[in-house]
């Protein structure tokens, strides 16, 4: 059977309910068979990338069948080492073979690609991975994401990926976004009250 991928990222600056909401997703979708993909940035990459591993860890066989739960891209080889990486699989942009594919497409996205740093482009050039995979020809079945709203997309990094997903008709929840939040309780079964309760807010 296929894989089925979410590319799941966001904003370093979500509010800490809906880094709990992330958190919660996790189970929702691992239960129907999907694998995260993430960047391990501080914020919405790790909230995801912590229910990912929350989900592996308690469920009864999960890691015997899954050494890695998640397929992490990071802009540099030493990109946040004090998060968990334990049960992930790590991709490096720096000396990946498709390097300048994703180069390319970050171009056709972002409207500042000249004035980006070596770091800078290889943080949104990882996004392509983020949404399209190790050779940019398996894309994610959906972003999940939280960012804040900016006209019809959002902004910040985590608009790459989404711009990315757009061009190639792949579907977008961003969280900020109040009928998607709602949307996603729904799913989940849960009240707003509970997830503030939940979050210690």
């Amino acid at each position: 059977m296929t894989q089925k991928f979410i590319t799941a990222v966001g904003a370093r600056e979500a509010p800490r309910v809906i880094l709990t909401l992330m958190h919660l997703l996790a189970f929702h979708y691992y239960r129907k068979g999907y694998r995260y993909r993430t960047g391990n940035a501080a914020g919405s990459d790790y909230a995801h990338q912590l229910g990912a591993y929350d989900y592996a860890r308690t469920t009864a066989g999960y890691l015997k069948l899954n050494p890695t739960v998640i397929d992490v891209y990071l802009p540099k080889a030493k990109f946040n080492l004090h998060h968990d990486l334990s049960l992930a699989r790590t991709v490096n942009i720096e000396d990946h073979p498709l390097k300048q594919a994703c180069y390319d497409l970050v171009k056709q996205v972002h409207p500042a690609y000249s004035k980006l740093d070596g770091f800078g482009r290889n943080a949104h050039a990882r996004n392509a991975l983020q949404v399209l995979g190790d050779n940019l020809d398996l894309p994610s079945m959906g972003v999940l994401c939280w960012a804040p709203i900016d006209g019809d997309s959002v902004l910040g990094g985590t608009r790459t990926a989404v711009e990315i997903a757009r061009l190639y008709g792949i579907k977008i929840a961003n969280l900020a976004d109040r009928d998607t939040y709602l949307r996603h309780l729904r799913y989940l079964g849960i009240s707003e009250e509970r997830l503030i309760q939940l979050s210690g807010k």
